[in-house]
């Protein structure tokens, strides 16, 4: 019994030791740097997928790229820097000679951030590419539609809409 009593003591006294509760930053700050980060990573995320400079980029009737636009060409020439790709700078409405100077300052920008001409292709195409003909998009969700059974197999199968419960 007498061997028990010291080691009963220790227990007590490590028990007695976890039961303070970690002071946590009373005023969030690292819960605001946690979502700070993930916000900026989704937009970073969101920017590498359309690869676009809008018309919004720019000062409006100019050729200078605005706090927005210098923003997310950074994101951009981080990216290009080591994947080359392409570029698309949206014409919109504007003029080409406006346009033309636009692309100019754009070019600048990125080879003033790192990225080297030659990885420079810039065009005037749809954000995020060019999507997929209307008519596969039909097929797929046709596919899609009969289960996964058509899938697997390419063998279309009986399809039933599903009930809305409406009589």
């Amino acid at each position: 019994m007498r061997n028990l009593f010291p080691l009963a003591l220790g227990m007590g006294l490590l028990l007695a030791g976890c039961t303070k509760t970690v002071d946590r930053e009373p005023d969030g700050r690292l819960e605001m740097a946690l979502a700070g980060w993930f916000n900026e990573s989704a937009v970073s995320g969101a920017i590498l997928t359309q690869h676009t400079v809008f018309p919004y980029h720019f000062v409006v009737g100019a050729a200078a790229l605005n706090d927005l636009g210098r923003h997310d060409l950074r994101v951009l020439a981080a990216y290009l820097k080591e994947h080359p790709g392409p570029l698309n700078v949206r014409r919109g409405q504007a003029s080409q000679k406006l346009y033309t100077a636009r692309v100019v300052e754009v070019t600048r920008f990125l080879t003033e951030a790192g990225v080297p001409a030659q990885r420079i292709a810039i065009g005037d195409a749809l954000p995020g590419g060019d999507g997929m003909p209307s008519e596969r998009v039909v097929k797929i969700l046709e596919r899609s539609a009969a289960g996964p059974a058509t899938r697997m197999t390419g063998t279309p199968l009986p399809y039933t809409a599903p009930s809305t419960g409406a009589p």
